[in-house]
């Protein structure tokens, strides 16, 4: 979320409410308590700091392309709350000294300095949309664009950089993948990016503002496949700490299974989780066994969110409604989850061997007024796991 938007909305607010209160005061002879003044400029301040502190003004590629020709609701909002802020304010120190509603000045004082800081960004956020434009080509050989490591060409390497959820930390923001200093694309919670490399030294970084992972180096060789996975480093309490004082490390990048928070289960890739008709024969990689996730696509409740599906305790992919999962993994013992918010079903142990692919349902479990008392009695029942016979017919291609 950029901050102008936020910024000019906080200072028309505070500017509408100033135009409001006075003339009521000078109607009613009730002055406004100092205190009630001095409550509404921190509680407007408060909301300011937050547009300020907790929005980003580096944009992703899609963000520019929809505010480029700057008809995006936002854009237009920012403007025209610009625009209106200068008449109210205007307008409501003229009823401020006919009221005498002296109380009312730290409230005006936060909504200008909320119009110059929305004014600031504003014009910061359009020149940076500008040297984005400008953006030079890539320094070096490179493939993008791609959804799959298999459609990286042969001769090449292809990078896939997973980032897990990781709750609500970083939870609306997009990490930049840099290689070799040219950024590539972006991923989001949840999502992973393939990009082709040629064979070679090579180094990659996750940023986002002035925050950033340490640089990882590799060395790309034809046929092995580069699996990397990222995330806010360290612990949520001390999030705030490490922004301060190590930003160069507040994220974390490091190869996938290194053990350092974000090993995958057995093996298990998200890489691997990919929508296959569950009608048809699911590949099994030689040495691999599969676990194979099916989500019906006839119930009503949460027809429009992806269940998260968790190996051993590990976040591997998502399955949408009439969608399949196959998840590749070493063969043996798992315990396999589904989860949605706060909500799961219960963790169900599976044995996988090689070759043969071990077939679950995810669901909702119940009717929808039995899910409503589950969401506050037993959110740990929420979602139903259960083992399905192979080839499972009731579902569709994801």
């Amino acid at each position: 979320m950029r901050a102008s938007p936020l910024l000019a909305t906080c200072a028309l607010l505070g500017a509408v409410a100033c135009v409001l209160i006075a003339p009521w005061t000078r109607i009613t002879g009730n002055p406004v308590p100092v205190a009630a003044g001095i409550f509404l400029a921190v509680l407007l301040g408060c909301a300011v700091a937050y547009g300020t502190m907790f929005s980003h003004v580096e944009t992703t590629p899609s963000e520019r392309s929809r505010w480029a020709d700057g008809n995006h609701l936002f854009s237009t909002m920012t403007r025209v709350n610009m625009a209106l802020s200068v008449l109210q304010i205007l307008f409501a120190g003229v009823q401020i000294v006919r009221s005498s509603a002296w109380t009312l000045l730290p409230l005006m004082a936060v909504a200008c300095a909320a119009l110059a800081l929305a004014w600031g960004h504003w014009r910061r956020e359009r020149a940076g949309r500008r040297e984005a434009a400008a953006e030079s080509a890539f320094t070096g050989p490179k493939i993008i664009g791609l959804r799959r490591p298999e459609e990286v060409p042969r001769g090449w390497v292809p990078l896939v950089v997973h980032r897990p959820h990781a709750g609500a930390r970083d939870s609306l923001v997009d990490y930049r993948v840099h290689v070799d200093g040219d950024r590539v694309g972006t991923v989001g919670p949840g999502e992973s990016l393939v990009v082709g490399l040629p064979p070679g030294p090579h180094s990659v970084q996750c940023r986002f503002q002035r925050f950033s992972s340490a640089p990882v180096s590799l060395v790309a060789v034809p046929g092995v496949p580069v699996d990397l996975v990222g995330g806010p480093g360290g612990t949520a309490a001390a999030a705030a700490s490490d922004q301060r004082s190590r930003p160069e490390e507040y994220i974390r990048l490091a190869p996938a299974g290194d053990g350092g928070g974000h090993e995958r289960p057995g093996g298990a890739a998200p890489g691997d989780a990919v929508p296959v008709d569950p009608r048809g024969p699911v590949p099994t990689p030689p040495g691999r066994a599969v676990v194979v996730v099916h989500r019906p696509g006839h119930h009503y409740q949460d027809s429009l969110r992806g269940y998260r599906v968790r190996l051993d305790g590990v976040e591997v992919g998502a399955v949408r409604p009439g969608g399949t999962l196959v998840i590749g993994t070493a063969p043996g013992a798992h315990r396999l989850e589904g989860r949605i918010d706060w909500c799961s079903s219960p963790s169900v142990a599976v044995a996988v061997e090689e070759g043969r692919p071990a077939h679950f349902v995810l669901e909702p479990n119940g009717t929808v007024l039995g899910t409503v008392a589950a969401l506050a009695v037993s959110p740990g029942t929420y979602l139903r796991l259960t083992r399905a016979p192979a080839p499972w017919p009731g579902s569709r291609a994801g």
